[in-house]
């Protein structure tokens, strides 16, 4: 889009490292298909019955994948697992692209 240099008579290819400056700090919340993922993924845990508020605050994971095929990798994806165990029954929510919406 950005390399057109005739758009409804605008040429836009000078606004283009602007636009790809700005587009590509946001983040994008979207599904995908989980057959992109070029690794497994990486887990971590965090038990909000034991972990101190201060642990909470700033959470660093290390992490090293190794790609199960060749590819150009655009981005890092992630999401989150949440089990709400209760004494009756555990409800288990997941943002994981391998499950339903």
């Amino acid at each position: 889009f950005w390399y057109q240099t005739f758009f409804y008579g605008v040429d836009l290819s000078n606004l283009r490292q602007q636009a790809y400056t700005e587009y590509f700090k946001q983040p994008i919340v979207d599904t995908f298909d989980p057959r992109h993922l070029v690794a497994k993924p990486i887990k971590h845990t965090t038990d909000f019955l034991t972990d101190t508020e201060d642990s909470l605050k700033k959470i660093s994971v290390d992490f090293t994948f190794y790609p199960h095929t060749a590819a150009h990798v655009h981005g890092l994806a992630f999401w989150f697992d949440v089990s709400f165990e209760g004494s009756q029954k555990t409800v288990f929510l997941s943002t994981a692209p391998s499950e339903p919406l």
